[in-house]
């Protein structure tokens, strides 16, 4: 951070029901009105953890059992620079209401309205409804069924997120096969976002677009409306920082470990994630090499979580692998 930004602890704080608590900022101060998730400013001689536990016991009565690194967001206001440093809760104890007679509520998830926050809030949000791993398929070819019960295994087991990208198929069986993946996808209450031009998206009925990172650069402005989920593939700084630009949802840096797709790819490796992370302002998953044992490193290194390809679908048993991530 830099040395006139000011420092907020953030805690998303989310129950059983899948509802976060958000607080009422008071009229009188900067963005009053607005709806934020609680915390405040770092003090000198505080880690983050300690100024959220800090603000937690005194805005909401909250003592912190289990938290993790959500998202770290730079933003730029008028009147001055913030890092915001996002935690995650989902376990405390303690009764929550306002000590500072701040008005606050339980608020599904899905129904989080970026409108009604402050700006730097919407990262944020995205991080918060996005899950803690990103499912790639393989590149299928030919007969198709084989994915398809997979697929069905991993949703089934929790994936909620799903890229189908597939190369070397015709624009009729991509199409067939994207259709299949979407019925799957949406009776599992995932999303579908697929690896290929946006009027496909549109024309299959998905959920999103995922951009690899040369078309990514292609790109003047967000191909999809707020409608649609876009995401990237990003391996450099100038990939997320254009990403960061158009407004997407979400970013893929790789390859932070070695991975037997790219073997001829310099792995970024864990600082290299985290430096990454610190230029992007909306969610970022690490890809290559990834396992769910991976996450709590992910966390660390400024990730939502982590893209898994090989991991899954060379496993005997794909529906496992994913287990392990949302266990």
């Amino acid at each position: 951070m830099t040395s006139n930004e000011l420092h907020i602890a953030v805690g998303v704080i989310v129950n059983e029901r899948g509802d976060v608590l958000i607080a009422q900022r008071p009229s009188d101060r900067h963005q009053g009105g607005l709806w934020e998730f609680p915390g405040g400013k770092v003090e000198a001689g505080e880690n983050v953890r300690e100024a959220l536990a800090r603000e937690l016991d005194e805005e909401l009565n909250l003592a912190i059992d289990r938290a993790r690194p959500l998202i770290r967001i730079h933003h730029d206001y008028p009147e001055y620079p913030v890092l915001l440093d996002v935690w995650r809760i989902d376990r405390w104890h303690g009764e929550p209401f306002g000590r500072e007679g701040q008005p606050i509520k339980w608020q599904p998830i899905e129904h989080l309205d970026v409108s009604a926050f402050p700006a730097a809030n919407r990262a944020i949000i995205h991080a918060v409804q996005l899950p803690a791993h990103y499912l790639i398929s393989p590149d299928i070819a030919g007969d198709h069924r084989v994915f398809l019960e997979q697929a069905e295994a991993c949703l089934r087991a929790g994936t909620r997120l799903l890229q189908l990208r597939c190369r070397r198929l015709s624009a009729i069986d991509f199409r067939e096969l994207a259709t299949a993946t979407r019925a799957l996808c949406h009776h599992y209450g995932a999303e579908l976002l697929l690896n290929a031009s946006p009027g496909e998206v549109l024309s299959c009925g998905a959920d999103g677009v995922h951009l690899p990172s040369a078309r990514l650069l292609q790109m003047n402005e967000r191909p999809l409306g707020s409608d649609y989920m876009v995401a990237a593939s990003c391996h450099n700084r100038m990939e997320v920082e254009h990403a960061c630009r158009l407004g997407l949802d979400f970013i893929v840096v790789s390859p932070v470990q070695p991975t037997s797709s790219h073997p001829e790819a310099t792995p970024l490796g864990w600082d290299g994630l985290r430096w990454l992370s610190e230029c992007a302002t909306i969610p970022v998953y690490a890809l290559g090499g990834m396992q769910p044992q991976h996450l709590p490193q992910a966390w660390d290194g400024g990730a939502q979580g982590v893209a898994m390809l090989s991991a899954v679908w060379q496993a005997a048993d794909p529906g496992a692998v994913v287990r392990d991530c949302t266990g």
